[in-house]
């Protein structure tokens, strides 16, 4: 009995540090990965662009041509600059599709001429 009372101290300290790693573990206690300037967190790229009103500097998603093409082959009359821009805002091509039905995505607005 007498060596258990003197490893009593070891034993909690060991416990303390596989409950931490433990719990650290099921918590996602992992940092994020470090991302690049041209990358969002998502690790999606981006790319910067000037604005065409103030000339202000952007962050700008670039977009998958294949979801540009999917919603193009559902409603070739809008402009491929407008679809992309909406994808860039959302990232998925059924809120775009949502946004056209809906009518929060105007065709031919006058920011497509530019």
């Amino acid at each position: 009995m007498a060596q258990a009372a003197s490893s009593d101290p070891l034993t909690i300290v060991v416990s303390l540090v596989v409950l931490f790693f433990v719990l650290r573990y099921l918590f996602g206690g992992s940092p994020a990965p470090a991302t690049s300037p041209n990358q969002n967190r998502r690790g999606e790229r981006t790319d910067s662009r000037a604005d065409a009103g103030g000339g202000a500097a952007r962050r700008r998603r670039i977009v998958d041509p294949a979801k540009v093409d999917a919603v193009l082959a559902m409603f070739p009359d809008y402009p491929r600059a407008t679809i992309e821009r909406d994808l860039a805002r959302t990232d998925s091509v059924e809120q775009t599709l949502d946004n056209i039905l809906s009518g929060a995505l105007v065709c031919g607005s006058l920011s497509d001429l530019m």
